[in-house]
């Protein structure tokens, strides 16, 4: 039997390979963090997209001292944990752009944990059985009003604290504005 000639190697068709540049692992890794961290923040900023700027005090006293110092009402919500209710009322209402422009530098807020012993004695004073419950004081604790529809999508709640805010700035250019009477004397 008679062979066929053979070729040399380098004379036969090879298979085309690609060529591939240098692997550079740093800068797929950089690529990679960079797309993720981007990501992220856009998830963050999504998810957070109506945090609120107010600040709430946890406090019942310092609310109190701080709403005494500055002449306001404090704006009262007592809640808990786990409260689905308490939830719905922040989303629905206390993150809302329309309350916190309502809100923000013409009451003192609180919002106070009943797991406290003192907070909890608070809600009792002031007539609560459960959460959430939202009241209207003075600096001195004494009731102004408070809010039991949480039913509604929370136009109606801020529409009550409107109220109530523009009831107690009235209040005190009543006061403020009052001149003094002076002592008359008969001829």
């Amino acid at each position: 039997m008679e062979s066929s000639p053979q070729m040399p190697e380098d004379l036969l068709p090879q298979p085309a390979t690609p060529s591939r540049p240098p692997r550079r692992p740093w800068r797929t890794l950089a690529v990679v963090l960079l797309v993720g961290g981007v990501i992220a923040l856009i998830s963050f900023r999504m998810q957070h997209r109506f945090r609120p700027t107010l600040h709430w005090e946890t406090d019942s006293d310092a609310a109190f001292a701080l709403a005494a110092q500055r002449g306001q009402p404090v704006l009262i919500v007592f809640t808990q944990p786990n409260c689905v209710y308490c939830e719905r009322l922040e989303k629905r209402v206390l993150e809302t752009p329309a309350f916190e422009s309502l809100a923000d530098g013409r009451a003192v807020l609180a919002m106070l944990d009943v797991q406290s012993p003192k907070h909890a004695a608070l809600l009792e004073r002031y007539g609560g059985s459960g959460t959430p419950t939202v009241v209207m004081t003075n600096s001195a604790g004494q009731r102004i009003g408070d809010y039991q529809d949480f039913g509604g999508q929370g136009t109606s709640m801020v529409l009550w604290l409107e109220r109530m805010l523009l009831g107690w700035e009235r209040s005190r250019v009543l006061i403020t504005t009052q001149p003094e009477t002076q002592p008359t004397t008969l001829p």
